[in-house]
């Protein structure tokens, strides 16, 4: 955000794939078989609970719990623990996860890949230091580790987890990235029964000489998806800080849920979630859908 738009015509084949028009039919790629809950025994991480349940009730699937072994805890203090966490939840002990051999991530990663289309949703931070909860190292890696939708709940959302969700809100910039959200937020959103606004943040709404108006440009996107019957809006905003924008913007309704696509740089560790992104699951009140995009690279992207 704030770099130069792409030029993306809705003819562009490389958009064309990205939206999903060659593959929209196989909804079985976006589809969610469960929605996995890693916890830690702390209030934060319990957060993503009223997310999980809202997100399984809507997707038509199971919340399955998992808590990794620390240094030192038995295995069947570890199950009890957890046991205990299910029950105060109302959700069933038979999806219990807990394994003992790997750090938080890797055993994230190792749960989530033995289940199908599983939904990871989690808070950034949980029994770790302050600084973690600016992106999180846990979170950070299972996003680098997963193809697979992540929802994140930063500390505003952790706090107060809503309810009940009223619309999606996908963030945009113009760039090819930022639009590998819209397959799976817009099929969310029909599963889900969401309204959806399309919302593009930029530092400013005056195109330069040869690029695409930000209006038009997401004008665009909205009007290909009203095609498939999706209630939908568009709005341009601007700001120096768009992830400062995007949390405003979802505040602006509650039970909004955020989408938006990482924006990570190829070798930059502190770019698998992309900063604005990550600022946003920081600044926002809402929980934050995520895909990472696989194997893009965005022509506007400093590799840097």
């Amino acid at each position: 955000p704030g770099g130069a738009w792409v030029a993306n015509s809705p003819a562009d084949p490389g958009r064309a794939a990205l939206l999903g028009e060659d593959r929209i039919g196989e909804r079985c790629q976006h589809m969610s078989g469960c929605v996995l809950v890693p916890l830690d025994g702390s209030a934060r991480a319990r957060g993503a609970l009223p997310v999980a349940s809202v997100l399984a009730e809507g997707l038509g699937c199971a919340v399955h719990l998992l808590r990794a072994a620390e240094a030192g805890e038995r295995p069947d203090a570890l199950r009890a623990a957890l046991a205990a966490e299910a029950e105060a939840a109302g959700l069933s002990a038979e999806r219990l996860h807990t394994p003992t051999t790997a750090p938080a991530a890797e055993a994230i990663q190792q749960v989530a890949a033995s289940l199908e289309h599983p939904v990871i949703c989690m808070t950034t931070r949980g029994q770790g230091d302050v600084r973690a909860a600016l992106l999180g190292s846990v979170s950070a890696s299972v996003l680098a580790g997963t193809d697979g939708p992540l929802v994140l709940l930063g500390p505003r959302a952790a706090a107060h987890p809503p309810a009940t969700l009223s619309r999606l809100l996908v963030a945009l910039d113009g760039s090819l990235t930022s639009e590998a959200i819209l397959p799976t937020a817009m099929l969310w959103a029909e599963l889900l029964a969401l309204p959806v606004t399309l919302l593009h943040v930029g530092e400013r709404v005056d195109a330069p000489r040869g690029q695409h108006d930000p209006h038009s440009v997401v004008a665009g996107v909205a009007d290909q998806y009203r095609t498939k019957g999706l209630a939908l809006d568009a709005t341009v905003r601007t700001g120096e800080d768009p992830a400062e924008v995007i949390a405003a913007c979802a505040d602006e309704q509650p039970g909004t849920l955020l989408a938006m696509a990482s924006h990570g740089r190829s070798g930059v560790r502190r770019m698998l979630l992309g900063s604005v992104t990550a600022d946003t699951v920081r600044q926002a009140a809402s929980p934050v859908l995520t895909v990472r995009p696989a194997g893009l690279v965005d022509p506007g992207d400093d590799p840097r």
